[in-house]
């Protein structure tokens, strides 16, 4: 894969990680916590696609769903 696409999906999973991580925060600050929880997680999950993509781990096109309901 040409190293500028992969580039690019990794930006794309940064700012979902950053943009939940902000969304988590506000839910924190206004109590709630379930919201907060739930947007952390989507956060983490985001970083952690773009750092399996970042030492070719997965496929961006495919980044963790094949394993979806296994």
């Amino acid at each position: 894969m040409d190293t500028a696409v992969k580039r690019a999906y990794i930006e794309v999973r940064l700012a979902k990680a950053r943009d939940d991580l902000l969304t988590a925060q506000d839910d924190l600050a206004h109590g709630h916590w379930r919201g907060a929880t739930n947007r952390a997680y989507y956060a983490v999950f985001h970083m952690a696609s773009a750092a399996l993509l970042w030492i070719d781990v997965v496929d961006p096109r495919r980044c963790c769903t094949d394993r979806f309901g296994r």
